[in-house]
């Protein structure tokens, strides 16, 4: 069994500055705020993109369901590649993370911290 997200003032002002510089690479990234709707951010992530599956530029989705609460972890790339089709290291994709359809933060120092602390075994990365 795993355990509620952990909140302490520290490690969410850490993990928010953390995927606050995780996301200067991406003009997608740089668009997206806590607190957002899973709707609005899967807008933001399509930007771009000439997909047309209902949430292009998600490689992969993966939620846990925890202590009552829906863990979702997106997994994005910017280059409209699609799981089964296409490969993509784990490395190159970019974590964005929502409780409850309600975006939390992104990057992987935040979606390893909340991994860790809901106790989500996740796929290893090539450093």
């Amino acid at each position: 069994m795993t355990t509620p997200i952990r909140r302490t003032g520290r490690v969410v002002v850490l993990a928010l500055s953390v995927s606050t510089f995780a996301g200067c690479g991406d003009a997608n990234l740089r668009q997206l705020s806590v607190g957002m709707t899973r709707d609005s951010v899967l807008k933001i992530l399509a930007l771009g993109s000439a997909g047309t599956d209902s949430t292009p530029n998600v490689y992969r989705e993966e939620r846990y369901l925890n202590a009552g609460k829906m863990i979702t972890m997106l997994l994005y790339t910017n280059t409209g590649k699609e799981e089964g089709v296409d490969s993509v290291p784990e490395r190159e994709l970019s974590p964005v993370v929502l409780l409850n359809d309600t975006l939390t933060g992104w990057g992987w120092a935040y979606h390893d911290s909340v991994a860790r602390a809901n106790n989500i075994v996740i796929k290893p990365r090539e450093k």
